[in-house]
Formats: C-alpha cells, structure tokens, sequence
C-alpha cells in the first residue's frame, strides 16, 4: 500500500489532499493553508477520533496508487509534497513551512550578530581619564547569535525554530548586559559620576535594538496560519503546557519568554488544525499573553540600561 502523505487531489488540480495509508482524508492543503473538505459523497466526521473512510472502486489490474472514481493516482518522488506538520501521529515535531517573515526576522538578528563584532578592541566608555574598552570575547557572542539565528531561517522542524529563537533572545540579552556592564561595571569608575559612551559602547547598543528588532519580527511570523498536517495533531497535545510554563519562566529569563510565545502560536496551529479534535486553546492563549508580556518587560528594561546605566 502507498505510505500515508500527502498528493495531488484527485478531485481538484493544484490542491493536495492528505492519503491516511487506505483512504482519503477530508483534509486537503492549498498554498500552504490547510482545510477540511470531505470527498464528494463521504460521510462528515461526526465524532472525535472518527476518521472519514471513501470506498474506491476495485480495478482489473493491481496499482500502487489511491484510486477515486476513474482516475489513479501514482505517488512518485515527483507529486509527494512533504507533509507541513509530519506524516503521523508520532511527527509533531515534523517539517512545517518556515514564513518569510520569521527568516526575515532571523536574517535582521543575524545581522545584529555579525554588528556587534565591530566592537572588538574598541572604547566602549570613559569616566574622565578611566577607559573601558571591549576584548575580543565579544566577536564569540556575535558569532553564536548569527549561527544561532541562521540556523532558525533554515531549519524545517518548528521545535528546532523555537529553540534557535530562544537561544538568540538569551544572545540578545547577554549583549545588552555587556552594554550595561560597559557603563556601570568597570571596576575602576566611581559612583554618581557621568559616564560617557564610546564608539564601542554604541555599535553594541545599535546591535541589541537591531537584535531585538530581528526577534519581533521572526516571532510576529511564527504566529498562527493554517498549514498542520492533522494526523500529527494528537501527539502534539503537550505544547500548551509547555508554552504556558515557558511563558511563566520568562518573568525570570528572557529568552523562555519568547519561546514560550512561540510555542504557544505552534499550539494554536495544531488546535486549529485539528478541526476541534484537540483541546487546550486557553492554556495556548495564556502561554502567548505571559511570554510577550514578560519578554516585553526585559526588553524595556535592558534597552533602558543600555543607555542610561550608571555606576
């Protein structure tokens, strides 16, 4: 039998509808936006769990392909698309589409990496005749957020993409703290006396803001669009607990509170997807409200030691 997946509708030109491994589904998918729509003649599903099964007429000679009505369809490497949330219940990690706006995203925080490298051996403040200047480490932070965030614009797996978006928030971060520490760590400054920022100081500031621009804009991407296979739908139930959890825990750490925002839009997809077969949209909705609102709280906070930090 020809492995569950997805291929060209035999119902519709352009479209793709998704094959369980013996029949049809009701689920078809068109320029990414996944939707129901029952085969002609086919039961609507009317419970949960309940899989909507089209008889297909026995041919002459034994085929590979489904079959509906006349006309045979033959899965070659060439018609199969790759299902955009997995191809069974086990895959809710699957591939699903990267949007332009999250690799955008991605590409603006990459960006933002390789900025920060400039400060290397530059003046980052002075306090009178006293002088901080960056050290080399810092080009190391710069490139682990552009790797980091390269990896994100590439990779097919939505886990992977939340990760990647985690780990260049806490990049993000750690490079706004180095701006603070530049202007009121250095050991040698006294306190209540004016620090003044140098060029060093500032091509870190430009990188953070550019930083934190790149991680809106991936993260405004990842929010919820149809495109999730529904047979992967089950095994992803665990995402609006999670996505809540991380929400929570970006009170304390920046970067959970980004993720857990990011997950809870991948926890709406599936929920949408599914057509009412899997629950837990509140837990989805409270996961997005606390992880923007606490990423949001840091971000304003560290921008606003960036620049007007004191020893």
């Amino acid at each position: 039998s020809t492995a569950a997946g997805w291929y060209d509708d035999p119902t519709r030109a352009g479209r793709l509808r998704y094959w369980d491994g013996s029949t049809w589904t009701e689920w078809v998918s068109s320029d990414g936006q996944t939707s129901s729509d029952p085969l002609p003649g086919a039961p609507a599903v009317a419970e949960v769990g309940a899989t909507p099964v089209v008889e297909t007429p026995v041919v002459e000679t034994p085929v590979v392909a489904p079959v509906y009505a006349a006309t045979a369809v033959q899965p070659t490497p060439g018609l199969v698309a790759a299902p955009a949330f997995g191809a069974s219940a086990t895959a809710a990690s699957a591939a699903r589409p990267v949007s332009l706006l999250t690799r955008i995203g991605f590409g603006i925080v990459a960006l933002a990496g390789l900025v920060s490298c400039f400060a290397a051996g530059k003046e980052a403040s002075t306090q009178g005749p006293l002088t901080y200047t960056f050290g080399n480490d810092i080009i190391g932070i710069g490139i682990v957020i552009a790797l980091a965030a390269i990896a994100g614009a590439v990779v097919p797996w939505f886990w992977g993409r939340v990760a990647a978006l985690g780990l260049v928030a806490a990049g993000i971060g750690f490079l706004t703290l180095v701006g603070i520490g530049a202007r009121s760590g250095a050991s040698d400054f006294l306190a209540e006396l004016d620090v003044s920022a140098k060029t060093g100081l500032k091509i870190v500031m430009a990188a953070a803001l550019i930083g934190i621009v790149g991680i809106v804009v991936a993260l405004v991407g990842m929010r919820p669009s149809a495109g999730v296979d529904p047979a992967g739908g089950p095994a992803s139930t665990s995402k609006p607990v999670v996505a809540l959890v991380l929400g929570i825990a970006g009170v304390l750490l920046f970067p959970l509170g980004v993720a857990g925002a990011a997950l809870g839009f991948g926890a709406l997809d599936d929920i949408t997807a599914s057509g009412g077969r899997l629950g837990g949209r509140g837990l989805a909705v409270a996961g997005i409200v606390v992880g923007l609102i606490a990423a949001g709280l840091w971000i304003l906070g560290l921008t606003l030691g960036m620049f007007f930090a004191q020893p």
